[in-house]
């Protein structure tokens, strides 16, 4: 079957204030069976999320929609081989009359979870505590009348950069301390800063960016990234994209190295 900007790792097990989450860092919530991420991949019914439930969410490979009566939300989502999960939500359609910005935020149940596992044909997210914050069901629901391809598809693209990733090589080391402000070299500007309650802001030296973050086991990293906020074209350099498709997170000395799922690296930044 199928199966989703959260959260940081740092030492014990801490839960954030406004619904948020933060994991261990470096933990990935023990060893398991890899999971093949784009298991989610498809058109699901929300269960068990409160007054949420019954919303379609569809997930296709870095995108996510919700649909709830006639509002719709859109944003991203990353998971991992190794269960962990993170999205949020980055653009939305209000309903006639709807006055409340945060009407078209994150939902509280997307913002908790951070990991996920499948059970017979539906899919749990869990929260940093292991708990459920909901239950994915496959749905029968229409593809929309704009979508190329259904839900289900999966490009040999999206294969490739979902693959199970490769170890850190032995020049880079997993232990380290990510939360704190990051720039590349020459950057102009540009920079990634990693806040410990699990969002990320950044820019690329003109245009702003940001998300969720989460680190597990063996140097595993995901991020969400939003759309930029601002429209300028620049010559910095993109490290929003560099996160987005970070696979993993390591260290050379001082240095933090982000690499793809095939092991190449994506790009490397220092502290500020």
């Amino acid at each position: 079957m199928r199966f989703g900007r959260l959260v940081a790792v740092l030492g014990v097990l801490v839960v954030m204030g406004c619904g948020n989450a933060a994991l261990p860092a470096g933990q990935g919530g023990g060893v398991r069976a890899p999971t093949d991420p784009l298991s989610l991949v498809g058109t699901w019914q929300l269960n068990d999320a409160g007054d949420a439930s019954g919303a379609v969410v569809r997930l296709a490979a870095g995108r996510i929609s919700i649909e709830q009566g006639c509002r719709t939300l859109d944003g991203t989502w990353r998971a991992g081989w190794d269960g962990l999960f993170v999205a949020d939500v980055t653009a939305g359609s209000p309903c006639p009359g709807d006055t409340d910005a945060a009407a078209l935020s994150t939902p509280q149940w997307l913002a908790q979870a951070v990991r996920f596992e499948p059970v017979g044909t539906d899919a749990m997210l869990l929260d940093a505590a292991g708990a459920r914050v909901a239950r994915l069901s496959p749905s029968d629901a229409p593809p929309l009348p704009y979508q190329e391809a259904p839900e289900s598809t999966v490009t040999d693209e999206a294969r490739r950069a979902w693959q199970e990733p490769v170890p850190l090589p032995s020049a880079v080391v997993a232990d380290g301390d990510l939360v704190g402000r990051w720039t590349p070299a020459g950057g102009g500007g540009s920079y990634a800063e990693f806040a410990a309650t699990g969002e990320w802001t950044g820019s690329d030296g003109c245009n702003g960016d940001g998300g969720r973050w989460l680190t597990g086991s063996e140097g595993s990293f995901l991020a969400s990234q939003a759309a930029a906020t601002t429209l300028l074209g620049c010559p910095g350099v993109p490290v929003g994209s560099w996160l987005g498709q970070a696979a993993r997170a390591g260290f050379d000395g001082a240095t933090l190295v982000l690499l793809d799922a095939s092991g190449a690296e994506i790009g490397r930044l220092e502290r500020l």
